[in-house]
């Protein structure tokens, strides 16, 4: 099996499809928590993050930045959906953009909860 940096390959996959599954599943259930509380009904049905902060009225508060973040995690719901497509994730991700998801991921989130409490 071909390694990387002496980690089997098909790890680093596996890692990279777990950071950004929980970081997307994160700022969902963050953007369901306050479609919720705004509304008191249940949330849409939907994976897009950019269509869950637009359902909510937040996505005019957010910069070009975060919203453009948010486009790229929205990506990610396929491989939480869908596990065999972990290949098309290495596509769009590798190992150092991954790990870079998790301060943008927290700063949004931490928003959120200020927005909700």
């Amino acid at each position: 099996m071909t390694t990387l940096e002496g980690t089997p390959f098909l790890s680093i996959i596996l890692l990279i499809q777990l950071i950004l599954r929980y970081r997307w599943q994160t700022l969902k259930k963050g953007f369901k928590a306050y479609c919720y509380e705004k509304n008191r009904k249940l949330p849409p049905y939907k994976h897009d993050l950019i269509a869950l902060a637009k359902d909510t009225g937040l996505l005019s508060e957010l910069s070009q930045d975060w919203t453009g973040f948010l486009a790229e995690v929205s990506q990610c719901y396929f491989t939480a959906r869908y596990p065999d497509k972990y290949k098309e994730i290495t596509k769009i991700f590798d190992k150092k953009k991954s790990r870079g998801t998790l301060k943008p991921t927290g700063v949004i989130y931490k928003w959120l909860k200020k927005k909700l409490a």
